[in-house]
Parts: structure tokens; C-alpha cells; sequence
């Protein structure tokens, strides 16, 4: 597997990207273990399609995402990776979106809000406030929506789903008849609203998360002389170009468990 992003692939984007060649070869080198290991943990499964057998080409332009949105390749399950027609596909998953979205400076929450459940918002200029009574903690009626409040500034935004809208999700996930949402449905309806609205404050802070990703003092091990080396404007210009180049998308209906 040393082949998959190989001495002049890590120089490449050395050259290309605002990351040392250290950080890079280490980086190459945890995406190339998670890439085994999950092939290692699907080898019994006769549907799963190794990544092994993706393309070098995608597997570089996978590589090239991830890297530029700093996703840990842990346990943590930040993003998903599959095999689609020979082609690696990514994919953020909620964990993923719920990073981006805390280095950003945006802290969310989502609730589910049950029949007899009495569910209120408040807005004004200085942002968004609910209450939440609930009749019964321990024995809930049907679901018939949920919430999520996302903080920002100290200020409050919250956006709410009908049941409908949640379950018109779940039915067009790939796993909508998965055990997980067999045993665990209000776990999955809670990350349905949540996909849906990280999606909205994901999208809505483009430069806000670029220049995060490339500024954040608190991760020294993503930092290079050559981010040094330009400003603020170049680094968002950069981030942007490869962006672009390679796209970074987020699936909002794609459903899937990481428990």
C-alpha cells in the first residue's frame, strides 16, 4: 500500500499546499492505516468494496480533502470513506460537520420534541431563545419534530424540522432500514436535524472555516514555515483554489453509524 501516496505525491502537495512535508507524511501515513484498517474490518463482509481498489488518482484527491479540513483519521469517525465504482468517495460525517462547526466558534445542540411536549422560540435582534417543558422526562409520545440551537457571539440561532421533513431524510439515506435505526430511531432522527442544519452553518461560513483551518494555533502539528510565510488573504486564497479544484462536499441525507 506504500504506492497509494508515495514519495513524489507527499512532495507534490508540499509544494502545493501550505503544509510541510512533515505534517504531510504523517498525515499520508494515518489515511493510509485507516484505509486498511477498515478494508481489515470488512474482509468478511461480501458487499463492501475494498478501498485497496479505488483508483491512485482518487485516492490522492481524498487525501488532498481531508487534509484540508484537518479531519483526524481516528476513531472518532470524522468522515466516511467507500468505494464507489472503483472511485474513493468522502464523505463528513455529523462528528465531522459538529469539528468544523466548534472551530468555527459555533457550539449546537439538538433536541427531539415529542407529542404533549409544550416547545417555544422567541426571536429578537439579539437572537433566538425556546423553552422546552415536557410533561412526561421518561415516557415519550411520538416524535413530531426537533431543534437544533447553534451559539454563536453569544448569540442564538434555532432551526427546527418537522417529523415529515426528518423522515423524508431517513428514507432517502442509504441505511434507511439499518438496525441502527431499527433500535437507537431517536439517536438518528436528533443527527438528521443536526446534518441538516450544519449543513445551513457550514455553508454560510465558508471564510470563517477556511481561515480557521489554516490559523488554528491550538493544533501546533498543522502548522509549517511556509504558512508562515503568507498572510491571511493568500492562505483563504489558497484554501479556496484547492477547494475548488478538488471539491469538498458535505451529504446531508447520507445516514450513517459509527456507534
Amino acid at each position: 500500500r506504500s504506492s497509494d501516496l508515495d514519495r513524489g505525491v507527499v512532495d507534490m502537495f508540499a509544494q502545493n499546499t501550505t503544509y510541510s512535508r512533515e505534517v504531510i507524511t504523517q498525515r499520508a501515513l494515518e489515511f493510509v492505516l485507516k484505509l486498511n484498517q477498515q478494508d481489515f474490518d470488512n474482509k468478511a463482509n461480501s458487499k463492501y468494496a475494498p478501498l485497496s481498489q479505488c483508483s491512485g488518482l482518487s485516492k490522492q484527491q481524498t487525501f488532498l480533502k481531508i487534509l484540508s479540513l484537518d479531519l483526524p483519521a481516528d476513531y472518532r469517525s470524522f468522515y466516511y470513506l467507500y468505494n464507489r465504482n472503483g472511485t474513493m468517495v468522502f464523505e463528513v460525517s455529523y462528528k465531522g460537520m459538529l469539528l468544523l462547526a466548534e472551530r468555527a466558534g459555533f457550539n449546537c445542540d439538538c433536541e427531539l420534541v415529542y407529542e404533549g411536549d409544550e416547545f417555544e422560540i422567541k426571536q429578537s435582534s439579539q437572537g433566538d431563545y425556546y423553552s422546552l417543558k415536557r410533561k412526561n422526562v421518561f415516557e415519550h409520545g411520538k416524535i413530531v419534530g426537533a431543534f437544533v440551537s447553534s451559539e454563536y457571539e453569544g448569540k442564538c440561532k434555532i432551526y427546527t424540522y418537522t417529523f415529515t421533513e426528518l423522515e423524508t431524510s431517513r428514507k432517502k439515506s442509504k441505511a434507511a432500514d439499518s438496525p441502527a435505526w431499527r433500535d437507537f430511531a431517536a439517536d438518528m432522527y436528533k443527527k438528521c436535524a443536526l446534518r441538516k442544519a450544519l449543513n445551513i452553518i457550514l455553508s454560510k461560513t465558508d471564510v470563517v472555516l477556511a481561515r480557521q483551518i489554516m490559523e488554528d494555533d491550538s493544533e501546533p502539528e498543522v502548522q509549517s514555515t511556509k504558512t508562515a510565510e503568507l498572510d491571511v488573504d493568500d492562505k483563504q486564497a489558497k484554501f479556496e483554489e484547492l477547494k475548488n479544484q478538488f471539491g469538498v462536499t458535505v451529504d446531508v441525507e447520507q445516514e450513517e453509524v459509527s456507534e
